[in-house]
């Protein structure tokens, strides 16, 4: 009985987003007085109601112009939500192309002794500002936002490079109506592309439309300079998509998720060709070979590849005494590194140029990196740039322009490829910064070939830690550790590490660790990149044993056990993206307190995972007064498929439990 009230109460709330209706300036009581949503009671705040409408406009000055018209209500719960109260627009601003808003308006509402207050959104709370030499963003931020708020925003986006940007249905927050208007002339041939779970209403037709175009003519009909304005009526159907949807469910933050927008309902229009009036077709972007090609050809792309006065002595002073490709690839690598500070900026073309990078010691991704391809090739090495989707950026899953933002450099050779990225001053070759291990990538060759790059680590990355410890009567545990980081873990320590106030780094450090006195911490290799990373450090540790009666109970893991199931949701529809392989192994020595003997310790146990996509491994022994244990997890595999979620889910619950079984000590 419960569980059909239950329904009912669910459908019922599901007539009533379904029945709504929305007008810009009129926002009911019943909004502003709503709790919480009420299909997602856990959500911090909801789209309540979305529209777009996107359409080309003609003039005989600018051609075709993408037009977009956004209008959009969303309902602040909590706190959590106020990130919704500010509202970001990014406008392209390059040579030929560029972005335009305007007519933005704005309102915040409460509900203020049972009236309905209204706050005007004013210039003050609209401003833009540059990203970067092609990007500057408009930011909206609403006044007067509070739980229980509800705040309205529309504008009008002009885009003059006839980009139509993703039809975006589900968000982190549910949506309850969302309405979506595309209107493309016959003119224009778009593919269309879809992504994530939720099913949409898509709806194409057709319809005819008329243009009105003015010329100058004279009596003969040639065109002029002072020839009488005319106007001409061309007629010509436009193909259009309506994608609505009703009670789009959040998409959920999950563990090891990176970017949750890969996974969230969205359709894609990349221009494929255009048609003029006269008959004359142009394609565009319609394989990935095409986009490498044209990506090739940008003068801050392909020309800045074949620059080499700029940094020819330097080099040549260099590689002076290096003899092998490898050599030669090291030495350029780690003086680009040093030489020219990355500013932060992402993107595949250059920003200032590589030269003035190389001179001002700083630049973007692709002055830094194309500089480092063009060393490479200076010094004999068949090197080529690599064009790479960050992981914020998503993954590119078919062929698109704006698929790409990011780019590294690669050196063939004979049995593989090597990657380097000479942004992140403790990279490695091979091993890159997370930010750029996205799946796959695309290097560029000279003659214009492409092909796909694995950016998956081929080794694993290693924590590998040896502790030993004692036990006191009174259940201090007094010992000392030491762990060496390889790969990516050695990576991200060197980056925490070497950035860090020291000081506050130890304290955070014991912070991390309730109950601990961390001394005589010391650091080795934390700028020889060329060996593991490795730590080491005494401690005091309380609170991590129970004496109850005359027994002792601990983990011998202390602080190093798995506390809690990472995967708790029952089902999972996206798959499990780990930043790289890896593997933690512990080897542990603990001597028990005189007085004491050994009552029992945990069983141990080795297992894996289906089609060996880990496996974990617990042994323990005992010998005289001493506990050994070497404890292992590894995983294979740096994206795990959705249908595994359930046998990974069984494997951390496993592991999850044995870590937390206890060796019982007995007084004598």
């Amino acid at each position: 009985m419960k569980s059909y009230i239950l329904i009912v109460l669910t459908l019922l709330c599901a007539t009533c987003l379904e029945a709504q209706e929305f007008k810009f300036g009129k926002v009911s009581k019943e909004e502003l007085a709503e709790k919480q949503h009420p299909l997602e009671a856990d959500a911090n705040a909801a789209i309540l109601y979305s529209s777009r409408k996107t359409f080309f406009e003609f003039n005989t000055t600018d051609g075709w112009n993408v037009v977009t018209e956004v209008t959009r209500r969303v309902k602040i719960y909590t706190k959590d939500g106020d990130n919704w109260a500010t509202h970001e627009v990014p406008l392209y601003q390059g040579s030929n192309a560029s972005d335009e808003i305007s007519g933005i308006k704005g309102y915040t509402y409460n509900l203020v002794d049972g009236k309905v207050e209204k706050t005007k959104l004013k210039k003050d709370g609209i401003f833009e500002t540059e990203i970067n030499k092609y990007w500057n963003k408009k930011t909206m931020t609403f006044p007067n936002v509070k739980d229980g708020s509800v705040i309205e925003y529309k504008y009008r986006l002009v885009d003059s490079g006839w980009t139509i940007n993703d039809v975006e249905i589900q968000y982190d927050i549910p949506v309850n109506k969302t309405e979506n208007n595309i209107r493309i002339p016959k003119y224009f041939y778009y593919k269309k592309n879809s992504r994530g779970y939720f099913p949409v209403d898509f709806k194409e037709s057709k319809k005819n439309r008329n243009l009105t175009i003015p010329y100058k003519a004279n009596a003969a009909n040639v065109y002029t300079t002072r020839s009488k304005t005319q106007n001409a009526t061309v007629t010509f159907y436009e193909n259009i998509y309506e994608i609505n949807a009703e009670n789009v469910p959040a998409v959920k933050e999950e563990a090891y998720v990176h970017n949750i927008k890969n996974y969230a309902t969205a359709i894609a229009f990349e221009l494929a060709s255009y048609e003029r009036f006269n008959g004359e077709r142009k394609n565009y972007n319609t394989s990935w070979e095409k986009i490498v090609e044209r990506i090739y050809k940008l003068p801050s792309f392909g020309n800045e590849l074949s620059k080499t006065r700029y940094f020819k002595d330097d080099i040549d002073g260099l590689l002076q005494n290096a003899t092998t490709d490898a050599e030669k690839a090291i030495t350029i690598f780690n003086h680009v590194k040093t030489k020219v500070r990355w500013n932060g900026y992402y993107g595949y073309v250059s920003d200032k140029g590589v030269k003035k990078a190389y001179k001002e010691g700083v630049g973007n991704v692709a002055d830094i990196n194309l500089m480092l391809t063009a060393m490479f090739r200076y010094a004999g090495i068949n090197a080529n740039p690599v064009l790479v989707s960050t992981r914020k950026n998503g993954i590119p899953l078919f062929p698109t322009s704006k698929g790409f933002n990011y780019v590294i450099s690669a050196v063939e050779i004979d049995n593989g490829i090597i990657l380097f990225d000479a942004t992140e001053i403790y990279a490695t070759p091979n091993v890159l910064p997370e930010r750029a291990i996205n799946w796959i990538g695309r290097v560029v060759r000279k003659e214009g070939s492409s092909a796909e790059v694995d950016l998956t680590p081929q080794k694993h990355a290693t924590k590998t830690s040896m502790y030993s410890f004692k036990i006191g009567e009174d259940g201090v545990v007094e010992g000392q550790e030491r762990t060496s980081f390889s790969e990516n873990r050695a990576l991200r320590f060197r980056k925490a590490y070497n950035k860090a106030n020291k000081d506050e780094y130890l304290e955070k450090l014991e912070n991390a660790i309730e109950g601990i006195e961390i001394e005589e911490y010391t650091v080795k290799n934390e700028n020889n990149l060329g060996k593991p990373v490795t730590e080491s450090y005494k401690f005091t540790l309380e609170d991590r044993v129970e004496i109850i009666g005359d027994k002792i109970y601990f983990s011998p893991l202390l602080f190093l056990a798995t506390t809690e199931n990472p995967f708790k949701s029952e089902i999972r529809e996206y798959p499990i993206d780990y930043n790289y392989l890896w593997k933690d192994t512990y080897r542990i020595t603990i001597q028990i307190p005189d007085g004491y003997e050994i009552e029992s310790i945990p069983e141990s146990l080795a297992m894996g995972m289906e089609d060996n996509l880990g496996e974990f491994k617990y042994i323990i022994s005992q010998k005289g007064k001493s506990i050994n244990l070497n404890a292992s997890v590894k995983i294979n595999s740096l994206i795990i498929p959705s249908n595994y979620y359930g046998n990974l889910k069984e494997f951390y619950k496993m592991l999850v439990e044995k870590e937390q079984e206890k060796i019982v000590l007995k007084k004598i």
